[in-house]
């Protein structure tokens, strides 16, 4: 069975998703070892199916 994310193609954990000021927001980790791991990516939405990554 294949899943791939609909969001973006690389690899993430720890999803947490918010709904702040009419936007669709998600924060999640890198899947990166640990040690890599220096900060989290940001996506956001207006519609739930476009999504922006921020830089």
């Amino acid at each position: 069975m294949y899943i791939n994310n609909p969001i973006d193609t690389s690899w993430h954990a720890d999803p947490e998703a918010r709904f702040y000021e009419g936007e669709y927001w998600i924060y999640a980790t890198r899947s990166l070892p640990f040690k890599e791991q220096h900060n989290l990516d940001a996506y956001h939405s207006v519609d739930g199916k476009e999504w922006i990554k921020e830089e």
